[in-house]
């Protein structure tokens, strides 16, 4: 697995053959529960990403922060980005899919919860993101 550091950014990057039927590169964007949501901002910009994983200092996940998040909580209520902190803002109540599960029951969860990107673990691990594009987009693929 090859990880890359970038100040309070980290992204990891592996291959791993899923149940859905191919090989997909997924990766973890995170960021620091101490990053500023104007950097938040920044890094799903520079990787033209809708959610990130927010971690703490011992490198464990605390929450989650999407674009939506910042749109309502920040944006929408006039505050400062750079005065406010991920942990300020993320989604605390973190629901996770199990890589394992399959697309149809990762698809069934997505339905019945207000979020949109869900974090993907293999065993205890998070191994990437999925959104309700990924899944609509790998839907139609098997159903070719």
């Amino acid at each position: 697995m090859k990880v890359k550091r970038y100040s309070s950014i980290t992204k990891e990057k592996n291959k791993i053959h899923t149940p859905f039927g191919f090989k997909i590169t997924m990766g973890v964007i995170s960021v620091n529960e101490t990053s500023s949501v104007t950097n938040v901002a920044k890094v799903l910009k520079k990787h033209k990403i809708g959610a990130v994983i927010v971690k703490s200092a011992d490198d464990i996940m605390t929450g989650i922060i999407s674009e939506r998040d910042i749109a309502y909580k920040v944006v929408a209520e006039r505050k400062s980005g750079d005065a406010l902190k991920a942990k300020d803002i993320m989604t605390r109540d973190i629901v996770d899919v199990n890589l394992e599960d399959g697309l149809k029951a990762v698809h069934e969860k997505m339905k019945h919860i207000p979020f949109r990107h869900l974090p993907v673990r293999k065993g205890n691990k998070i191994i990437g993101m999925v959104s309700n594009r990924d899944l609509m987009y790998l839907r139609r693929l098997r159903n070719k």
